[in-house]
């Protein structure tokens, strides 16, 4: 089991999707995969970044529409933790070199902010 905390852009993210219900429904249960830990299961690839960035994958869905869910995972004191970073349609064949740079800022506030919220700064 994996504890899932939502960044503020994949909370936004979600918040859009809304009246879209069959495309959410479909985020919704890649989301409860990755808690559950049942990574087999769904479509994962990871990022190829520099050596300083955190570790990024990608959730890739095909089907009903083209979307993206990016996230980090990570192991704090006995707790597994993915940190959902971003949830976007993709749109376009590659996404910006300039996105990948605000994920890269996003993953390492979320887990900046977890090390202060366990006093480990």
């Amino acid at each position: 089991m994996y504890e899932i905390e939502l960044s503020s852009k994949a909370e936004k993210a979600l918040e859009k999707l809304e009246k879209e219900a069959e495309i959410l429904a479909v985020i919704y249960d890649r989301i409860d995969l990755l808690e559950s830990g049942d990574f087999g299961l769904l479509d994962i690839k990871r990022l190829n970044r520099s050596k300083k960035s955190e570790k990024i994958f990608e959730v890739r869905i095909k089907s009903p529409k083209s979307y993206r869910i990016f996230y980090c995972k990570y192991k704090e004191k006995e707790n597994n933790k993915i940190d959902l970073l971003d949830i976007k349609e993709k749109k376009v064949r590659k996404f910006s070199e300039e996105y990948f740079k605000t994920l890269d800022k996003v993953a390492k506030n979320m887990k900046n902010l977890c090390l202060i919220l366990l006093g480990k700064n």
